[in-house]
């Protein structure tokens, strides 16, 4: 927050890097070179095409995560102009409140069917097993959990910032 009344707090979140754009085209396209076997190793079979739909479907995922953490970056509106800057800021906290407390929707939900898919398959290949699977799988959901964790956390900071403005108010 800022002491300065004439001047508005940060409100809105930096936009991502390019680096962090970059670096999802390069998991989608490693994602999809695997399912396209340019790596090989991918049996020709059910268990095979498994593999394949799934790292399909999860670079599906990425894409659409990365698309809606862009959306979210973008203002949904303008200060009108009988608003006062403190009203405009706690508006625009609200609306990055609920996309922070959003962020398993848009940003795990996506990624759920190409994981379930990938690990089914990867549950069936010789070499893997389903004891590797699920410890794989255990990793992601406790991945998830972080993710959910921290947007909570983030909330509580925003709703934390929504309280010492209403108190300029």
């Amino acid at each position: 927050m800022t002491d300065d009344p004439g001047r508005l707090p940060q409100i809105d979140a930096p936009p991502m890097p390019i680096a962090a754009y970059a670096g999802v085209g390069i998991v989608v396209l490693v994602l999809l070179l695997f399912a396209f076997g340019v790596f090989g190793g991918i049996p020709d079979t059910t268990r095979g095409q498994l593999l394949r739909a799934g790292a399909v479907l999860l670079a599906a995922g990425v894409l659409l995560a990365a698309y809606f953490a862009w959306r979210s970056q973008l203002p949904y509106r303008l200060p009108g102009t009988a608003e006062d800057g403190i009203s405009y800021a706690i508006a625009r906290l609200n609306e990055r409140r609920s996309i922070v407390g959003s962020a398993w929707i848009w940003l795990l939900l996506p990624l759920v069917p190409g994981i379930a898919v990938l690990y089914a398959g990867a549950a069936n290949v010789r070499g893997v097993g389903l004891a590797w699977a699920l410890v794989g799988l255990l990793v992601v959901v406790l991945a998830f959990a972080a993710v959910v964790v921290t947007a909570r956390r983030a909330t509580a900071t925003i709703d934390a910032q929504i309280v010492e403005l209403e108190k300029q108010r």
